[in-house]
Formats: C-alpha cells, structure tokens, sequence
C-alpha cells in the first residue's frame, strides 16, 4: 500500500479536534511517515487530546530538527520517535505512550505551566547525553542516568517533579550571586542523589551571600551524593536534610561560633554533673 509522507520543516499542525491517531488520519491506508527536517515539528493540540502512533524520524539529510508542543491540550507519542533536535513542551501536556521514546531528543524543556506525563511508561529513563529541565511538571518516575542532566529552571527557575526522581547523572544548579537567588527542584517523591554528580553554576558576577538557599525539596530522600559538589560557593556547604525534607546551600560556620558553641556545651554538661 502507499503510505502518506508527513514532513515538518518549521509548519505547525493543528488539531480541530479529539484525535487518538491524528497522524493516521492523514492516509486512507492508516500508514504515514512522518519526516522532522532541522526546521522541527510544531503541533498545536489547541484545547484537544490527540496521540501520534507513527514515529516521528529524523532526516537523513536535513539532520538536528526538533519537537514543539503548543496549545493546552494534551499530544500522546506513541512511537519510537528518532529525531535529535530539542523536545520543548511549550503548553498543556506531552505524553508518552507505554511504548514512546524521545530518547534521541537532545534535551527536555518544560515550560511553565506545561507537563511531560510519563506515567504510562514502566520505567522512563533519560539517555546518556540528554537533559530535562525547565519550569513545569513532570509527572511520573524518572530516572536520569549516568551523562544524562537534570537541569531545573530556564535560567533560575523551578522543576517539580511529582514522583520518585533518581539522579545518576548531573543535577545542574544554577543561581545568581546578585540577585541572589537559586534554582529549585521539588519531588514528590523519594530523590535518590547516591550516584548524582551535583554541580553548581552562577549566573551572576558578586559573591553568595546569607543563607539558606533551598534547592531542592523531597519527600523523601534515598541517598546523598557520595562525592563533593562541583562549584560550591565559597564559604558554604551543602545540607541534604535542612529542615528535614530539604537540600539547601548554608553558610559554614566562623571558627569563632563552633568555639563558643563548644564552651557551651561544656558549660551545661559540667552544670548536669554538679547536680
């Protein structure tokens, strides 16, 4: 049978209305190929549920194009989607199917009151070389492994996470010195940093100052990392359990404070003896 050859090459497609298989419907056959040249796909849901069953392919030739959801509704990908360019969820939701990928994706972004729902999938894991970030919410587990990167806020910003996140990749935390201010990851679930690589990066041109500065947020946290943070602020540490379900940046303490604090402990120890 001949099938139909979608290719996107900046156009956006729109969607007027529900459509499990909105691709499908493009050939009488229920075949279609659907090509991304370097311009990228644009598909706009509008207010309307559709899902994509095909993959969308990269280009042999016209090589880097990506993917960008538009509108509130909600696109579901399907199929084993193998273009490289950047997967930005601009509005509503972008779901994948228990057997999507976007794994060639270079990288994730989730824009503000947009989502990425993998919880049809068993086990979503990003890929060596892939990163996730941006200001919306993602829903289900993930898991970021080694060369892959977590990387909340575009810019300093805020990624939610509403499940288990288990980082054996970077966690990329930006803040600025000026402003100051820091990103910010919240998990709902379990974060598991054991095998995480933290690395610490300012946008700004002074120096850290005051504290704390929160970063993370978890509800609960399954494991720390087991080797220093790159770029740690001068003059700060970070604490996995500030405030007891948080990760924060806070000061090390002057010399002068351990000391006293030392003597005051001492001083109330002798004062129990004497009783």
């Amino acid at each position: 049978p001949v099938k139909a050859l979608l290719i996107f090459n900046g156009g956006t497609l729109e969607a007027t209305a529900d459509a499990p298989s909105f691709v499908e419907k493009l050939s009488s056959t229920g075949e279609t190929l659907v090509v991304v040249k370097s311009g990228g796909a644009k598909i706009n849901s509008g207010i309307y549920a559709i899902g994509i069953d095909v993959a969308l392919t990269e280009d042999a030739v016209s090589t880097g194009g990506g993917l960008t959801k538009l509108g509130d509704g909600t696109l579901t990908l399907s199929g084993a989607n193998t273009y490289t360019g950047a997967t930005l969820v601009e509005a509503g939701t972008l779901a994948l199917g228990a057997a999507g990928s976007i794994a060639d994706s270079a990288s994730i972004i989730v824009a503000a009151d947009a989502t990425l729902d993998v919880t049809a999938q068993a086990a979503f894991a990003l890929a060596d070389g892939q990163t996730l970030g941006g200001n919306g919410d993602v829903i289900g587990d993930v898991t970021a492994v080694d060369g892959s990167t977590i990387a909340p806020g575009l810019s300093i910003g805020t990624l939610t996470v509403t499940g288990d996140l288990a980082v054996g990749g970077t966690l990329a935390i930006e803040y600025n010195s000026n402003t100051p201010a820091i990103d910010l990851l919240n998990v709902s679930g379990a974060l598991d940093l054991s095998s995480a690589t933290l690395s610490f990066s300012d946008l700004g041109e002074s120096t850290l100052t005051g504290e704390p500065y929160v970063f993370a947020t978890y509800g609960t946290l399954a494991g720390a990392p087991a080797f220093e943070p790159i770029g740690t602020p001068t003059g700060y540490v970070v604490d996995y359990a500030y405030e007891g379900n948080k990760v924060a940046l806070v000061l090390i303490p002057e010399p002068s404070a351990l000391a006293l604090l030392a003597g005051l402990l001492a001083l109330l120890a002798g004062c129990r003896a004497r009783r």
